[in-house]
């Protein structure tokens, strides 16, 4: 359980600071992706279009694209991992074996 007084120590960045530059080329992408579909949450680990999405948010917060590519990458593939994501849906485990 999180305190209250704890959440002024967890780090948010301040989109106020987004530059203008940056949050247009955000816009750019999303107006060439908004009509694409995601593949279901299960999948999210192999899922183009998601991956297409995190690219753009990382450049918009300026962080640096190695290592949240990495972080995303494998944060992703142990969601998928989980029972309650999966489901025991057969397409989903195969993908997952194949990235492993």
């Amino acid at each position: 359980m999180l305190r209250v007084n704890a959440l002024a120590k967890i780090p948010c960045p301040n989109l106020d600071k987004i530059p203008t530059e940056r949050i247009n080329k955000v816009a750019e992408v999303f107006d060439e992706i908004s009509m694409l579909e995601l593949l279901p949450a299960c999948q999210a680990h192999s899922d183009e279009v998601r991956n297409k999405i995190d690219q753009a948010v990382i450049k918009m917060l300026d962080i640096d694209p190695v290592k949240a590519s990495d972080t995303i990458k494998s944060l992703r593939w142990l969601w998928c991992n989980e029972p309650t994501v999966h489901g025991c849906n057969r397409k989903a485990l195969k993908l997952l074996e194949r990235e492993e």
